[in-house]
């Protein structure tokens, strides 16, 4: 096995210069595969809010240099001496990955691992290393680093996606399913058990909202309101399954609207993108009794604290649950 690659390029994140994302189109190399990693030629990625969030972080909190990006798509050209369930040449879908042995993961819920944390977010030195002044750059951001032609994945965070597409344009439609459309996809039928008989509103119509959007109009929802600044978004929304949007803005009360929508009974599920403590706030608001609030909107800014009375949730039940999702499963799932 070479010792180290050919250079190619890739997005390296460095700390922000006067407050503004630092990212910067580098040659660079890899190191050897692990036995339990394979090398994937990345055939396009998505970006997520998440990536803009972490490549925003200042120098003393983020790991510096760094390649970012956990929405790959690609084909696998390298498998480690460990791996049996891979070979060369196979279309994956990048997702996460949890450690694989602690109790969460092997109860079957990577998305709880102990260690995924530290694993995910501060990744691992050395992985790239610049061609010209050899400096190490960390990769595995999210057990991927999907901003790169090339890139070192750990196994756990690969999908075989073989039987599901003809060619290499086939696979880069599937790479924004990996994050935001799994993530909020699998809020609607995962975590708030989503049913025909749902009022379902979603806050926030990126990728994450619009995949809650199609997972519940594919579950057949009867009312799906879409929630967003953009008008552009809210059609794209519309096109999609939502049956009712609302434009927020100064002044917008969600609570309110979303009564009139549902002639004053709330939404049985309100599923919170955005991370807006006051649209978080009105959401439980809007709940019914008995309904499901899911939030998994990074919050602005981080550490922000939300105060809702504790009573919605004993007097009339109201849910708050914690997402959970195994790609392995449902990556394939939504992509079938």
């Amino acid at each position: 096995m070479a010792t180290t690659s050919s250079a190619f390029q890739a997005l390296v994140s460095h700390p922000p210069v006067d407050g503004q994302i630092n990212l910067q189109l580098e040659q660079v190399t890899r190191r050897p595969v692990g036995p339990d990693e394979l090398v994937v030629r990345i055939v396009a990625t998505g970006v997520c809010h998440s990536d803009i969030h972490y490549a925003s972080q200042s120098a003393s909190q983020g790991t510096y240099p760094r390649v970012l990006g956990h929405e790959g798509a690609g084909y696998i050209v390298e498998v480690g001496s460990g791996v049996t369930a891979f070979k060369p040449d196979e279309p994956v879908l990048l997702s996460f990955t949890g450690c694989g042995t602690c109790r969460r993961c092997s109860e079957g819920h990577p998305c709880f691992c102990t260690v995924r944390t530290n694993k995910h977010l501060g990744g691992e030195a050395g992985v790239f290393r610049t061609a010209q002044e050899g400096q190490g750059v960390h990769g595995l951001f999210f057990g991927q680093s999907s901003f790169a032609n090339y890139t070192i994945v750990k196994q756990g965070a690969a999908v075989n996606v073989s039987g599901l597409v003809k060619d290499e344009d086939d696979l880069r439609l599937f790479a924004a399913i990996v994050c935001g459309f799994q993530t909020g996809a699998g809020s609607i039928i995962n975590v708030a058990h989503g049913r025909k008989e749902d009022s379902v509103v979603v806050t926030g119509t990126g990728g994450v909202g619009l995949g809650a959007i199609v997972a519940a109009r594919v579950l057949g929802s009867k009312t799906i309101v879409a929630v967003d600044t953009h008008k552009s978004r809210l059609e794209a929304a519309r096109k999609l399954g939502a049956t009712h949007t609302l434009l927020s803005g100064a002044n917008f009360n969600l609570a309110e609207e979303v009564f009139k929508v549902t002639a004053g009974a709330g939404a049985s599920i309100v599923l919170d993108t955005t991370g807006s403590l006051p649209l978080i706030e009105s959401g439980v608001a809007a709940t019914e009794d008995g309904g499901r609030f899911v939030h998994v909107g990074l919050p602005n800014p981080i550490g922000a604290e939300l105060k809702i009375p504790l009573h919605q949730f004993l007097a009339v039940r109201k849910h708050l649950p914690i997402i959970n999702c195994s790609p392995h499963r449902f990556v394939l799932g939504i992509a079938s």
